[in-house]
């Protein structure tokens, strides 16, 4: 699966289904199982929740062959025509078994190995990520321009992946149009809240960006 916005969904919906929130959670274990599987329902199961299941499609799962994989990273074979939106930069969440957390992956090399194949080398980060939203903290909050010299309000909050225990400290990965050092903001977990203030850039990617965070007290 590809991209920071449905990686974000995915793993709302993994929360909501596990947690018994989501209305799928009549479901049986089979039934909820094809729906981490596949990313959608079975002819078995959509008559019963076809509708709740619109509007998903952009999270579908792609099923890629492993060529080889360690702690810190996985090897893929790939058709040169297929999946081609696959490139240097690009944000992944990865599992190997269905029933496993998802885990952050990043594609660090794509090497052309004949006229049919070519390999991806793909970064796997250690920690699994939590699921959070950005809100811009009330301290903090201003007013700013548009192109056209309107006023616009500060954006919504923004779905992050949060990673507590790395290293080299706490990061996020964010989207990167939101990004600004030094920010302050309320970083809203499912059952409690962080003030934070952002720090310098880690590593970015096509449309993300991981960043150091600090919190406040």
């Amino acid at each position: 699966m590809n991209g920071l916005a449905n990686i974000c969904q995915r793993m709302q919906l993994d929360f909501e289904i596990a947690t018994g929130v989501h209305s799928s959670q009549a479901l049986s274990p089979e039934e909820i199982l094809d729906i981490k599987l596949y990313g959608f329902v079975t002819e078995r199961t959509k008559a019963t929740i076809n509708q709740r299941q619109q509007g998903r499609a952009d999270m579908a799962i792609e099923r890629w062959p492993v060529r080889d994989r360690s702690s810190t990273g996985i090897g893929i074979s790939l058709k040169n025509d297929q999946s081609e939106w696959v490139r240097v930069g690009k944000l992944l969440a990865v599992r190997i078994d269905p029933t496993a957390p998802w885990r952050i992956g990043v594609v660090r090399r794509i090497t052309r190995v004949d006229e049919e194949w070519r390999k991806i080398g793909i970064s796997i980060v250690l920690e699994t990520p939590s699921l959070a939203h950005l809100h811009p903290a009330d301290d903090s909050h201003e007013m700013s321009y548009s192109a056209d010299g309107s006023i616009r309000d500060e954006p919504s909050p923004s779905p992050v992946l949060v990673f507590e225990q790395m290293e080299n400290g706490p990061s996020l990965m964010m989207e990167t149009a939101k990004y600004a050092h030094g920010r302050h903001h309320k970083l809203q977990f499912s059952d409690n809240t962080l003030y934070i203030k952002l720090g310098s850039a880690l590593d970015k990617g096509d449309g993300w960006m991981a960043v150091g965070y600090t919190p406040l007290t």
